[in-house]
């Protein structure tokens, strides 16, 4: 499932689902919950009329309409259908607190890309079109990742509904502590992405000629204590590629950090987003 954030009226959408048909069964008073009175009617006199699988297979057979599946996925396990119905009312809860996780993650998730975008735009910062919370973006390594910027898709900035939402103010206050990243803000992912988004508006055809890799070719002919110094004063991750060098020394400067000129060159050199001053 596919969630947009709307930028010009910074409107979150509420998150589209699919429900099945779910229904539980409260074994002492022999009870259908969460079902349509006629699944309960039909439920309620299997279970009070027969007792065998096969009996009940035969009377439910045509009559259990739209809980066609579970009876089918019950009498497949060989089960009689009322301890198939409480076993599954106990996968049901499961299910019910993960999806109450899930929820709970994806508001955090939320609640973090409004605050960000707000205040970029507070900043005076264009933001993109689109901020999409989107599970396909980030696949292998990348389920790790919070965020993204594609290129190929350069109106969009792509957030990871499957990271820890919930956790990430902690996460990047552990993360600036070892020198992970280049600020503790909760709004660092955000910020990040929005330096690799204006790096390639800004300068396209230099953000896609800057080859990924571990080491930087073109800082190679800089001093040698560059890298160092990128290490030392912006963050580890800021040395992975020129992109992120670029990126990483952004979220810093929106964070309120100044750098030395030798990394500012470098930024500029590379075509850095031209920053702007905090009122």
């Amino acid at each position: 499932m596919i969630n947009k954030i709307n930028i010009n009226q910074i409107n979150f959408q509420a998150i589209n689902r699919v429900k099945d048909v779910n229904f539980s069964i409260d074994s002492k008073q022999y009870q259908i919950n969460n079902a349509s009175n006629q699944d309960i009617f039909v439920i309620n006199n299997s279970l009070l009329n027969f007792s065998s699988v096969e009996a009940v297979e035969k009377y439910s057979k045509t009559k259990l309409g739209v809980n066609l599946q579970v009876r089918d996925e019950a009498f497949d396990k060989k089960k009689n259908l009322f301890d198939f119905l409480k076993s599954k009312e106990k996968l049901d809860k499961i299910k019910s607190k993960r999806q109450a996780d899930r929820e709970k993650n994806y508001l955090a998730l939320a609640n973090k890309t409004i605050n960000s975008l707000c205040n970029l735009k507070k900043l005076g910062y264009e933001l993109p079109p689109n901020v999409i919370s989107d599970h396909t973006q980030f696949v292998g390594e990348g389920k790790r990742s919070p965020g993204c910027f594609v290129y190929e898709n350069p109106k969009n900035i792509y957030l990871n509904p499957g990271f820890k939402w919930e956790d990430i103010d902690k996460i990047l206050k552990d993360h600036f502590k070892n020198n992970i990243c280049s600020s503790s803000s909760s709004n660092h992912v955000l910020n990040h992405e929005m330096g690799h988004y204006l790096h390639y508006k800004e300068n396209p055809d230099k953000y896609i000629s800057q080859k990924e890799s571990l080491l930087f070719p073109e800082l190679n002919k800089l001093p040698s204590d560059l890298s160092m110094l990128v290490t030392q004063k912006v963050s580890s991750y800021a040395t992975r590629n020129i992109r992120d060098f670029v990126a990483e020394v952004f979220a810093g400067i929106i964070d309120g950090n100044n750098y030395p000129d030798e990394i500012m060159k470098a930024y500029n050199k590379y075509g850095g987003p031209k920053t702007k001053e905090k009122s």
